[in-house]
């Protein structure tokens, strides 16, 4: 059976280690894929995570709620005490930058955003 955000083109990856995680998103990040991004988000936030990576490296599309979202994962960084960093995405870069995003969310304006290799890996099946 095929994943059903697969069938919408998007698919979230996560891995974890110690208080770390990285969250892979690729294909198409709309409205269509916002419940399934903010039940991992909480679900890594009460996890007590030290630093958040979200990769948008292998995304084809973004629209203003995904980055809404991105914006609120932010808020919540802030508020919760966690790092925040985004690993840039060369498709989805431009909106960034026009909407001023870039100098906004840590990692897009060219600051680094790594995570060490991590030990727990998990695809995310709504």
């Amino acid at each position: 059976m095929a994943h059903p955000m697969r069938d919408l083109g998007f698919d979230m990856e996560v891995e974890r280690t110690d208080d770390r995680a990285c969250v892979r998103l690729a294909g198409e990040f709309d409205l269509a894929c916002k419940g399934a991004f903010e039940q991992e988000m909480a679900a890594l936030a009460s996890e007590r995570l030290g630093e958040l990576v979200v990769d948008l490296s292998r995304l084809s599309f973004i629209d203003s709620c995904g980055l809404r979202l991105l914006v609120e994962v932010l808020d919540r960084s802030r508020r919760e005490g966690f790092e925040f960093r985004l690993v840039p995405g060369p498709r989805v870069q431009s909106l960034f930058e026009l909407t001023g995003l870039d100098q906004v969310l840590p990692g897009l304006n060219g600051a680094p955003a790594t995570l060490r290799r991590t030990a727990r890996r998990r695809t995310f099946a709504p």
